[in-house]
C-alpha cells in the first residue's frame, strides 16, 4: 500500500514539473521573439491572458488569432471560442471570451478565458 502512494505521489510530481518546464520553454520562446516586452508581459502571455494596455501582437501571442474580428463604434472586438460537438458529430464553434481594442490596445475583456482551455499555463 506504501508503494502504490508513493507511485501516485511520484506520478502528480512529473506532472506538476513538466507543467512548470513547458511554462519556462513558452516564456524563453516568447522572450527571445519578443526582446523589447517587459518581463511582466512575458508572463502575462506565457500565461495566455490579455490584459488592458496590451497590444494586438501580445494578444496573439498568448491566445493566438481570433475566431473573428468586428467594428463596435470605436472598438475592435476579437471574439475566441471552443469546439463544442452538436447534433449527429457536428463541431460548433461556440463564442466563450471576447477582446476589445481602441488604438490598438485592449480596453477591456469579457467572457470567461479559462474556458479556451489555456489553463494548463495559467498562474
Amino acid at each position: 500500500m506504501k508503494m502504490m502512494k508513493f507511485a501516485v505521489i511520484l506520478l502528480l510530481l512529473n506532472f506538476v514539473v513538466a507543467g512548470c518546464g513547458l511554462k519556462d520553454r513558452r516564456a524563453d520562446k516568447i522572450r527571445s521573439q519578443y526582446p523589447g516586452w517587459d518581463e511582466a508581459t512575458v508572463q502575462m502571455v506565457t500565461a495566455r491572458k490579455a490584459v488592458v494596455g496590451m497590444t494586438k501582437p501580445m494578444v496573439i501571442a498568448g491566445l493566438g488569432n481570433p475566431d473573428s474580428i468586428n467594428q463596435e463604434g470605436e472598438e475592435e472586438k476579437w471574439t475566441y471560442g471552443i469546439n463544442r460537438d452538436r447534433d449527429m458529430g457536428a463541431i460548433v464553434r461556440i463564442p466563450v471570451f471576447w477582446v476589445y481594442f481602441k488604438g490598438g490596445k485592449v480596453v477591456r475583456t469579457e467572457g470567461d478565458w479559462k474556458k479556451l482551455g489555456y489553463t494548463f499555463y495559467g498562474s
